[in-house]
């Protein structure tokens, strides 16, 4: 049975690469479910990869539950991809 998540070689930079890059390519705030559509990969891996991103300051992290991997938080690119300082 054909998946419905893509597995990519080096599990952890790819996937915050893809997640990175479905994030910019967004014109909004999306949440980890739409990111991990855009990105193939599970809505687990994508939160996972969100938070970590919002921890250095690449992506800012909109609303949901602190301190939780949380899906249905919403996330939205740093200007300009740029580290928030």
């Amino acid at each position: 049975m054909k998946g419905r998540w893509v597995s990519r070689p080096g599990s952890n930079a790819s996937t915050r690469e893809a997640v990175l890059s479905a994030l910019r390519d967004s014109k909004g705030a999306l949440d980890g479910y739409e990111i991990a559509k855009a990105a193939r990969v599970s809505p687990l891996q994508a939160s996972r990869a969100l938070e970590k991103l919002a921890a250095d300051g690449l992506a800012v992290k909109r609303d949901g539950i602190d301190g939780l991997n949380d899906p249905s938080a919403t996330f939205e690119s740093a200007p300009a991809g740029q580290p928030l300082i």
